[in-house]
C-alpha cells in the first residue's frame, strides 16, 4: 500500500532553483485505472480511508482515481518545476527527486538542453524581461502557462557554456540548502545567492547580447571560465563557495555587471530595471 503514497510539495518548499526535499504533506497517487470499485480491494487501508470521503469525491475517475492525473513519468524524472502563478519575478526549481505536486505547478522535461543550465536561463533577468513583455501577465505577477513557456527563445550554446551555467546553478543550490551555516565570514548567504545569480544574468546577456557586452568589453565566459573549472563544490566542502567568490570578486566582473546599465544604457537599462 505504501507504493500509492507519495511525497507531496507545494510553494512552502519550492523556491527558485531549488525544492526543500523535506516534505511535510504526503499524497495517494492514484490514475484513471482505480476507477472500478475493486480497484483497491487489495489495499484495504487506503480503501478504508478514501470511503470516509465517497460523497464529497468529485473525480471523473472516481471512486478511487485523481481527477486528471498526470503522467507519473513527470514527477518522477529530473525536471523543472514552474509556479504558473509567480509573484514578483518568475519561479523555476531544478528537482531531481520525486517530487508530486498540484496544477498550481507545470513542469519542464527535455532533453535537448542541459537541465541545470535551463534552469538558471530561465530564472534569469532577461527572460524575466521577456516574459513581462511577450509572455502572460495578471497584473504585475506572471502567469507561467504552457503557452507562454513554449514561447520563450531557447539558445542552445556549446555544451561547455551549458555546462558552466549548470555549476552556477549547483552553487545557487548548495548556498540555499545551508540554512544554518553562514558559508563566508564577510558577506551573507543571501549576498552570495545574489552573486551568483549576478554572473548568469551576465552569461545570459553574452548569449543573447554577445556583439552589445563586446561592445562595451565586458567578457563574462572568459573572465570566469577557469576559475569556476578549478572548484569541486559538495556538501563537504563549502569553503570552496566562499573560495569561489572572493576569486571572482577580485576579477572586477561583478562591479562591471552592476554597472550595465550605465555603459549601454539603450540595451541593459530596460531589462534590468524591467
Amino acid at each position: 500500500e505504501c507504493d500509492l503514497i507519495k511525497p507531496y510539495y507545494t510553494t512552502e518548499q519550492i523556491e527558485r532553483y531549488r525544492v526543500n526535499p523535506h516534505n511535510i504533506l504526503w499524497t495517494i497517487y492514484t490514475d484513471s485505472s482505480y476507477k472500478s470499485i475493486y480497484s483497491l480491494d487489495n489495499m484495504p487501508h487506503i480503501k478504508n480511508h478514501l470511503d470516509q470521503f465517497q460523497q464529497i469525491i468529485t473525480s471523473d475517475n472516481k471512486p478511487y482515481g485523481l481527477h486528471r492525473a498526470r503522467e507519473e513519468r513527470f514527477f518522477v524524472k529530473e525536471k523543472i518545476i514552474a509556479l504558473r502563478k509567480s509573484v514578483g519575478r518568475p519561479k523555476f526549481a531544478f528537482c531531481n527527486f520525486p517530487c508530486y505536486v498540484s496544477q498550481t505547478f507545470n513542469m519542464i522535461q527535455t532533453n535537448r538542453v542541459d537541465m541545470k543550465y535551463l534552469t538558471g536561463l530561465l530564472n534569469s533577468k532577461l527572460i524575466e524581461f521577456w516574459l513581462r513583455n511577450k509572455g502572460k501577465m495578471q497584473g504585475s505577477n506572471f502567469q507561467l502557462d504552457k503557452e507562454p513557456l513554449s514561447q520563450i527563445p531557447i539558445a542552445v550554446p556549446s555544451q561547455e557554456i551549458q555546462e558552466l551555467i549548470a555549476k552556477l546553478v549547483d552553487y545557487i543550490i548548495l548556498i540555499n540548502n545551508v540554512s544554518n551555516k553562514r558559508i563566508n565570514k564577510f558577506v551573507s548567504n543571501d549576498y552570495l545567492v545574489k552573486m551568483f545569480e549576478k554572473i548568469i544574468d551576465g552569461c545570459i546577456y553574452e548569449i543573447y547580447l554577445g556583439k552589445e557586452l563586446q561592445r562595451i568589453d565586458i567578457h563574462v565566459f572568459n573572465t570566469i571560465r577557469n576559475l569556476i573549472d578549478n572548484y569541486n563544490i559538495d556538501d563537504d566542502n563549502l569553503a570552496s563557495v566562499s573560495e569561489l567568490y572572493e576569486s571572482i570578486e577580485k576579477t572586477g566582473i561583478i562591479q562591471k555587471l552592476d554597472k550595465l546599465e550605465y555603459y549601454s544604457p539603450k540595451v541593459f537599462k530596460p531589462i534590468i530595471m524591467n
